[in-house]
Formats: C-alpha cells, structure tokens, sequence
C-alpha cells in the first residue's frame, strides 16, 4: 500500500434515500441511495432511522 493509499478515506454510500445528522454539532442533510455519505465536523455523518 502506498503512502497515498494510506491517507484516502474510503467512500460510503448511503443504501436507500435517507437523512444523515452530525453528532456533533446536529446538522441534518438528506441524501439519496448511492450517494456518498459526507463528512461533519471531521467524522462521518450518521444515517437516521
């Protein structure tokens, strides 16, 4: 593995259309299946139930 390969984050997609919300500051987005689920305040966004 290179160095690059060492630093990519890699790239979750959301299932189905879903909203997603930040944990740390309670930012919601709504995002639609097999797009990538964004990053928030340097962490992954989690996908409401």
């Amino acid at each position: 593995m290179s160095g690059q390969e060492a630093k990519e984050v890699p790239v979750i997609r959301a299932p189905y259309d879903t909203d997603v919300y930040c944990v740390t500051c309670n930012k919601t987005q709504h995002v639609k299946a097999g797009e990538p689920i964004p990053f928030c305040c340097g962490r992954m966004m989690e996908i409401l139930d």
